[in-house]
């Protein structure tokens, strides 16, 4: 996610077109700060950084933490410990920090589902205009997962998007940034849509389970 409140377009190209530059994308570091740029926060907001960290953990690559993300440091090279420079004379290391316990969750997430290290990924949703929905699929030979976020400071909505899933699909809730994920169940044209709270980030994973929906129907226009 942009720290600037860019399109998430400009993201969604950027994915695409690294799946078609490297010819192995899962061999990449990939990371949203290191030594020699600003840290993430020194010109965005703590939202913003947590879903830069989930991106990063939903996508190709080898995520790569640069220390001091998880204890909310904004300071390009300051020191971990109370001895060295920029620390403020205190240690920081603390595992109770809020940033540090969210990337323990992100963390399990891509560890336990190797969709996320292993699979490809295809943008389904992105907004052109400004902050808004970003959302891509996860795939590999087992499994499918979907990822959804909305980079806005207002609500979303998340349009009625092709999973190319089959109606009826369970996509059950795995991670979200604030609170429980909730499940989603696949339209009759293999759609999805649902909306999307300001600085969401949410992650579905698709089971075998299938449901019964209402078969699709002819959208009927009247004209006065």
């Amino acid at each position: 996610m942009s720290a600037r409140g860019r399109p998430t377009a400009e993201l969604g190209w950027r994915i695409e077109r690294t799946m078609q530059v490297h010819p192995q994308p899962h061999l990449m570091p990939t990371f949203v700060a290191n030594h020699d740029v600003d840290r993430f926060l020194a010109g965005g907001d703590e939202a913003g950084l947590r879903q830069a960290l989930l991106s990063m953990l939903t996508l190709p690559g080898i995520p790569t933490i640069y220390y001091g993300t998880e204890q909310g440091f904004r300071e390009q090279r300051g020191a971990m410990f109370a001895g060295g420079y920029g620390s403020g004379g205190r240690d920081h290391y603390d595992t109770q920090a809020p940033l540090y316990r969210y990337l323990q969750r992100a963390i399990a997430l891509r560890r336990d589902h190797r969709v996320f290290s292993r699979g490809m990924p295809s943008v389904i949703a992105q907004d052109a205009s400004g902050p808004g929905v970003l959302a891509y699929l996860m795939r590999d030979e087992n499994q499918t997962a979907l990822v959804a976020f909305n980079t806005a400071s207002h609500a979303a909505l998340l349009e009625p998007v092709d999973t190319g899933l089959a109606p009826g699909t369970v996509l059950r809730g795995a991670f979200g940034i604030e609170g429980e994920a909730q499940d989603l169940i696949v339209d009759g044209d293999g759609r999805v849509h649902l909306p999307l709270a300001a600085r969401a980030g949410v992650v579905w994973l698709a089971g075998d389970e299938r449901r019964t929906v209402p078969t699709p129907r002819s959208t009927v226009a009247f004209v006065g």
